[in-house]
């Protein structure tokens, strides 16, 4: 028998979780293929009913009893009664192999609970609990607020271009909320809408050891969907300076956006007429990245697609002499929105730690209730950048 070693902070680790993972994997196919079987079964039984009962309506009066219903099998004669007994010994067939296959359903799913099997990292120590010694770095860990209603992440508002009314002189002003936030994709389906089956049971022990397995490889993305695979549903935060640090595309896309706004204040302070500083508070709107596989595997795996604003402040200096440069000074933190949930629409496919898996697959774990989507949220340390314009 495997078993699970103590969960360390944000990694959990196992013995032989390679092995581990191909063997759900082949329980959770055998699981599968089960299932199909028995709906197979299903529709030929049904049609096969079909036939007898036409089979016994289209038979001679001799086949037909005084009240005018079909007579047993034995009773009819010719041809109709030998489709009739061959139609009869099929569906006992198939009853039985039915039986069987079922069976054998059960059986995969007792083999897979006689692993040892992990407490969820929240209640044993790991990656989504609460607190600095649960966070793999200062980005990680479950949000100390309580779980948000829905999909949407309240705040303030925004402003249209970004920067809000100025204040005289080089001051500190108070920074906006990053304003409310709405998902793009919403979940597919409702969570618990129905009981899990043991093609489910097999699928989830199967995702989450191949998970478990990357940890390594892919450390983002395998802590996002154990936390998916945990069913809290908590808000989970991400490691902003990593996300800029390991995509740099990103990070170059941010300094884009801050210098912008740089040259917005100086645009709206020439417009003004202002001959000492100005400082204007930032709050952008909601902007969308899309991280490639090429340039990170595990942010793109891990979120894929997401929403950042800025928030911050800006402050810009009229040139000394004529014709000299307009100086900014910019300080911002770079605030992060989205949500882990699957597209059962999408048809699109995953290899996780060598175990192929669709996203209506995955969303088919919340539907049964083993799994549960959940707002991820971050925001990073503190940015600041001087210039001229």
């Amino acid at each position: 028998m495997l078993h699970w070693t103590v969960w360390e902070p944000s990694i959990g680790h196992m013995l032989d979780v390679e092995g581990l993972a191909s063997t759900l994997a082949v329980l959770a196919e055998q699981a599968r293929e089960s299932a199909q079987y028995l709906q197979a079964a299903g529709r030929a039984a049904e049609s096969m009913s079909s036939e007898a009962v036409t089979a016994c309506q289209d038979a001679d009066p001799d086949g037909l009893d005084s009240a005018g219903a079909a007579a047993p099998a034995g009773m009819l004669s010719g041809a109709t009664g030998r489709r009739v007994q061959e139609i009869l010994s099929d569906l006992n067939g198939l009853a039985r192999q039915r039986q069987a296959a079922d069976e054998g359903a059960r059986g995969v799913l007792d083999t897979v609970l006689t692993v040892s099997f992990p407490m969820s990292p929240s209640s044993g120590g790991g990656s989504t609990g609460s607190g600095d010694d649960d966070s793999r770095d200062s980005g990680r860990g479950s949000s100390d607020e309580p779980p948000v209603p829905g999909p949407d992440v309240p705040g303030g508002d925004f402003y249209d271009s970004g920067l809000g009314s100025p204040y005289p002189g080089p001051v500190s002003v108070r920074w906006p909320n990053p304003p409310n936030w709405h998902p793009k994709d919403d979940d597919s389906g409702e969570w618990g809408s129905r009981s899990p089956t043991p093609v489910d049971t097999a699928s989830f022990l199967a995702v989450w050891a191949a998970a478990s397995s990357q940890v390594d490889t892919l450390p983002d993305a395998a802590l996002n969907l154990i936390h998916y695979l945990d069913g809290t549903g908590l808000t989970l935060s991400q490691p902003v300076d990593k996300i800029i640090t390991d995509v740099p595309r990103f990070a170059d896309t941010i300094s884009g956006r801050e210098h912008d706004l740089a040259a917005e204040a100086v645009r709206q302070a020439q417009a003004s007429g202002a001959t000492t500083p100005l400082t204007f508070p930032i709050c952008t709107i909601w902007f969308g990245f899309d991280v490639s596989k090429a340039e990170s595997p595990d942010w793109y795996y891990a979120t894929g697609s997401f929403d950042y604003n800025l928030t911050g402040q800006v402050t810009v200096w009229p040139p000394s002499q004529p014709g000299d440069s307009w100086h900014y000074d910019i300080t911002t933190v770079v605030n992060f929105r989205d949500r882990y949930n699957w597209d059962a629409n999408a048809g699109k496919v995953t290899e996780i730690g060598g175990f192929t898996i669709t996203d209506a697959d995955m969303n088919q774990l919340s539907l049964a209730g083993l799994a549960k989507n959940y707002n991820m949220v971050g925001q990073s340390s503190v940015r600041r950048s001087q210039g001229e314009i």
